[in-house]
């Protein structure tokens, strides 16, 4: 009878011993090799107080910046075409009227409360901008 409730007794403790060890997957063979020694309540003081381990960081994938583009500085061309070697302009202006992009000769505009802007160097956005002081807008 001894024998078969120290079976049972041993049974039921590999059960709560694989239990809580199944709770801390992030624990290593040899965190598991040094709680295989220790009694069940200092095996579940260990699984309820050890600090987790989370899945390594990757590594950091560098992502590609935007630059400005050569129509976008102040001593370039305000032609945002100026830039594009080997294609022909009027192409490059028709794939832009096939996306509604608006041409670089629209101005900016204000009326009736609509506010249109076309493309503008920095030179004449500058020059826009005196424009709009010197009528008292801005």
């Amino acid at each position: 009878m001894q024998t078969l409730t120290a079976k049972l007794a041993a049974r039921d403790e590999a059960d709560a011993r694989a239990k809580l060890l199944a709770t801390r997957p992030d624990f290593d063979e040899s965190v598991l090799k040094i709680l295989a020694t220790v009694t069940l309540d200092k095996l579940k003081d260990a699984c309820e107080t050890f600090p987790r381990i989370g899945t390594p960081k990757l590594r950091a994938v560098p992502m590609p910046v935007g630059t400005r583009g050569a129509a976008q500085t102040d001593g370039a061309s305000s032609d945002p075409y100026a830039q594009v070697a080997g294609v022909d302009e009027d192409a490059l202006k028709a794939m832009d009227r096939a996306q509604g992009v608006p041409s670089s000769e629209v101005p900016v505009k204000f009326e009736h409360g609509v506010h249109e802007m076309g493309f503008m160097s920095p030179a004449q956005a500058r020059a826009h901008q005196e424009a709009l002081k010197k009528a008292g807008v801005l």
